[in-house]
């Protein structure tokens, strides 16, 4: 699940975003542009966790529950979030092969990955290990509050959709966000089984932790990722 918040994660326009903060942050730090990239990651990827819970916040309390059981919860189920997207981006290539386009289809799939895995092994350690706190702590955190938390009860509790309906909803829209073109029905996939989960447990630890374990999964699978990495 890494491409679904991958160390520059976010939308096209995060990305825009992140490239035009990097490029002062360079020439105020002397930072190297990577790790400047990071920087700026981390900076909207904070702003958009905040938004989220100002969104969360307002549509009023979740059930009593303690939050860290929830999140305990939450762990195991990563694999299934992880194994979702898997099979969706096997059946995606599977499709594409079917109308003559597969081997296009899972170029593209591999490049994304590879160039998420390239910026990673070319970040310094300690840049490396924050570019990793992002995938597993920061992503999880912001993107929960806002596509579960806000989109996802907004939609059950303001406009009155069903759950199923309102999930799929929220994961287009957890999907768009993200810009891997490639990897956007998995993506969907992923945001549809977390909406669905936080829908069963009413409280956003266990989403959070899904998707903590997912995004952990999904970085051990890149960093195991044979082949030279593409550059970014």
């Amino acid at each position: 699940m890494l491409a679904a918040s991958g160390v520059v994660a976010g939308s096209p326009l995060l990305l825009v975003l992140a490239a035009g903060l990097a490029e002062p942050l360079v020439a105020a730090t002397g930072l190297a542009p990577r790790q400047s990239q990071v920087a700026a990651t981390l900076v909207l990827q904070g702003g958009f966790g905040v938004l989220g819970y100002v969104a969360w916040r307002r549509l009023g309390p979740e059930p009593a529950a303690a939050a860290w059981s929830e999140f305990a919860r939450g762990l195991p189920f990563g694999a299934v979030v992880a194994l979702v997207e898997l099979l969706v981006n096997r059946l995606v290539v599977v499709a594409a092969t079917l109308v003559g386009h597969g081997e296009p289809v899972a170029g593209a799939l591999l490049l994304e990955a590879r160039r998420q895995r390239a910026l990673l092994l070319q970040l310094p350690a300690p840049w490396w290990g924050l570019g990793a706190a992002i995938v597993l702590v920061v992503a999880p955190v912001a993107e929960e509050l806002f596509f579960r938390g806000y989109v996802h009860r907004y939609l059950v509790r303001v406009v009155s959709l069903p759950a199923w309906p309102a999930a799929a909803l929220s994961a287009f829209s957890f999907a768009l966000v993200h810009g891997f073109v490639a990897h956007l029905p998995g993506l969907w996939a992923t945001g549809l089984v977390l909406a669905l989960w936080y829908s069963r447990r009413g409280h956003i630890g266990a989403a959070i932790g899904a998707h903590v374990a997912a995004n952990a999964l999904g970085l051990l699978a890149l960093l195991a990722l044979g082949g030279q990495p593409a550059p970014s």
